[in-house]
C-alpha cells in the first residue's frame, strides 16, 4: 500500500496488508489447467475496512 494511504471509512493512515487463506485464490475463466493466484487485502488496521483486493500473480489472467 502507498505510504499516503488513507481509509476512506475513519481516516486511519495505518494500513495493514493480509492474504485470503484455505482455497482462496482466484482462477481465471476458461483456463483449464490454471492453477488461479493468491488474493491480497489491504485493509484499516483501526476498523477493518478492506480498502483495497489484487492478485498476486496477475499474469496469470493474460488471455492468450
Amino acid at each position: 500500500m502507498t505510504d499516503n494511504a488513507k481509509c476512506p471509512d475513519c481516516g486511519n493512515t495505518e494500513i495493514g496488508r493480509g492474504k485470503l487463506s484455505g482455497y482462496a485464490v482466484l482462477e481465471p475463466i476458461n483456463k483449464i489447467f490454471s492453477t488461479g493466484s493468491d488474493i491480497l487485502v489491504d485493509v484499516c488496521t483501526n476498523c477493518g475496512t478492506i480498502i483495497k483486493m489484487k492478485v498476486k500473480q496477475p499474469e496469470k489472467f493474460k488471455v492468450r
